[in-house]
């Protein structure tokens, strides 16, 4: 009887102190909260309880901003993140693995929000350097097939932070990458053939590894995340679409590649 009373206090302390810390929430870290829940139901595969969590979201998110000042890229990326985890969530026809990777784009964009050190997102930096390492590998061995494989899948994971780098990083970074991303998909049979190729791979390899260390430098010139707004999402959510219908059709874009570099 003693033991099961001394537990019984200490179940009612631990949810003293649960509800305590939950009262002393900021309202972003209450957003981040629920984000973090919608999260956890979506993996569980509790997507309408994942639903309701994200319409409370959405009501709270409007009460938080009409007290609180949010530039407007801030709104911007949090909407669509918001958005596309909702759409997914609804979505019958997307497997778990597609309405899991949505919230976790959406999840990583609340914390990025809310922390001023190391954010959730910059914790993907050894797996999606390392994927990309090996692509580069597989270039440097001219094993195309699985260089566009590892490439993909480098895609995948990026665009997985996209969002929370519009956030933390400096915009002309983020365009940077953009720009290289965009060139090296267009010619990436060709570039696994040709030395100046190569180099621009790992050219890409520096300008990934400064975006993880830029993470908390100050904000940008808001037109360029105008610019990253309207077109880099874009990119990124298409090249691995495209990619191996490019790679399939790479032979037509080796003669202007050729051409190219002989002019």
């Amino acid at each position: 009887m003693r033991i099961r009373i001394i537990g019984v206090v200490i179940s009612l302390l631990f949810c003293w102190t649960f509800v305590g810390q939950a009262a002393n929430l900021t309202p972003l870290e209450s957003l981040s909260n629920l984000s973090e829940k919608a999260l956890q139901l979506t993996k569980a595969g509790h997507y309408n309880r994942a639903e309701s969590i994200m319409e409370q979201f959405s009501e709270q998110f409007q009460q938080v901003s009409s007290q609180m000042v949010f530039t407007m890229d801030q709104v911007q990326v949090i909407t669509i993140a918001e958005q596309e985890a909702r759409n997914a969530l609804a979505n019958s026809e997307l497997s778990k693995d597609d309405k899991v990777s949505s919230m976790v784009k959406f999840r990583l964009v609340l914390d990025a929000l809310v922390s001023n050190h190391q954010p959730l997102w910059t914790q993907m930096e050894d797996s999606i350097l390392g994927i990309y390492n090996e692509a580069v590998g597989a270039a440097h061995a001219k094993d195309i097939d699985k260089f566009h494989m590892l490439y993909n899948s480098f895609l995948s994971q990026y665009n997985l932070i996209y969002p929370s780098l519009k956030l933390d990083v400096p915009a002309e970074a983020v365009l940077k990458v953009d720009a290289r991303i965009q060139y090296i998909d267009e010619y990436r049979p060709e570039l696994v053939n040709d030395p100046n190729g190569i180099k621009e791979l790992e050219a890409l390899a520096q300008d990934l590894q400064q975006l993880f260390e830029q993470s908390e430098e100050d904000e940008a010139d808001p037109s360029l995340w105008w610019v990253i707004t309207t077109t880099g999402s874009i990119i990124i959510l298409t090249l691995s679409y495209v990619g191996f219908r490019k790679y399939k059709g790479g032979q037509e874009k080796q003669r202007r590649y050729s051409k190219k570099q002989n002019d």
